[in-house]
């Protein structure tokens, strides 16, 4: 996994970041340069940490939620029309969030795949 440089921090969101696990990941961050909390949500409510404008969000999710599970689907339009040019074109974003397995975490390997999602973030 590569770390794609940008101009500014990365904005992470935290959403339900609690307990013992909570405050590893929010240690793991405090460790990293290039890495600014901007948000930290009790629970799972993806809208809440969205107001924030975060690059990336950190879930940790809730007791009982599989790996498969989508918490995403409610938050995220399925589309969004773009107006360009005064009326004269358009285009249609048809917008799926998509998963990519980490494997095994390490505190290393989720710093990196956060400055990694969060630089992706900041392009998008």
């Amino acid at each position: 996994m590569q770390v794609v440089e940008s101009s500014g921090p990365v904005r992470v969101g935290l959403l339900g970041c609690v307990d013992l696990l909570g405050d590893l990941i929010r240690s793991v961050l405090a460790g990293r340069i290039g890495l600014q909390i901007v948000a930290d949500v009790p629970g799972d409510s993806l809208a809440l940490a969205l107001l924030h404008r975060p690059d990336v969000v950190i879930w940790q999710s809730s007791p009982g939620t599989r790996p498969g599970d989508d918490p995403f689907v409610d938050v995220c339009p399925p589309a969004v029309v773009a107006v360009y040019d005064d009326g004269r074109s358009g285009a249609v974003w048809r917008l799926r969030p998509t998963r990519e397995e980490l494997g095994d975490l390490s505190p290393e390997s989720l710093g990196d795949a956060v400055a990694l999602a969060g630089r992706e973030g900041q392009r998008s």
